[in-house]
């Protein structure tokens, strides 16, 4: 229990010490954020722009009903196209960002460093790890963080959304899927 306690310290101090290299940059996660939202909205609401083009569009009879739902269809994929761009440029312009300064903070670290370190450590080693090391985090705060937060919304807002369509259909998918899926796993 001791070793798990010191592992869950250590685990906030590694994410504390990265949060120090985010929050100058908090201004443009902010901007990335907003950007998901709209994005995810915009996804969820393809779903209902569906309905309505064949409902009222379709169904009415009237092409100019059709029309106006086709226009505010291609809105939203607009609107979606614009704002996943937006999420997209700012979470990999700033993860490369965090990423210098994370190497440069490392490289003046390296620069301190007594020489019995050097003797007793391989000047390669050390730089591929500084590489590789920095690399795996600046895809991790560029796309793997965006794309589970995304990920993770929108299976929130279409879990929201079926119980609002249709809350026995809802219960039927939440118990019926892992049921069916448990036993294949």
């Amino acid at each position: 229990a001791a070793a798990q306690r010191g592992s869950g310290a250590a685990a906030r101090e590694r994410a504390l010490s990265i949060a120090r290299f985010l929050w100058p940059y908090r201004g443009r996660i902010a901007v990335a954020a907003a950007a998901l939202l709209v994005a995810v909205g915009c996804v969820l609401a393809l779903g209902r722009g569906v309905q309505h083009v064949i409902d009222r569009g379709f169904g009415s009879g009237e092409p100019a009903l059709l029309d106006q739902a086709l226009a505010a269809m291609i809105g939203v994929v607009v609107l979606y196209a614009a704002a996943t761009w937006v999420r997209f440029y700012t979470m990999m312009s700033t993860g490369e960002r965090v990423v210098t300064d994370l190497r440069r903070a490392v490289f003046d670290h390296i620069l301190g460093l007594e020489p019995a370190f050097f003797e007793r450590s391989r000047t390669g080693e050390v730089v591929s790890r500084l590489t590789n090391d920095a690399t795996l985090v600046q895809q991790v705060i560029g796309y793997g963080l965006s794309m589970f937060v995304r990920n993770a919304l929108m299976m929130v807002g279409a879990a929201v959304m079926l119980f609002v369509t249709s809350w026995k259909l809802a219960l039927l998918v939440l118990v019926g899927a892992p049921a069916t899926l448990l036993p294949i796993l």
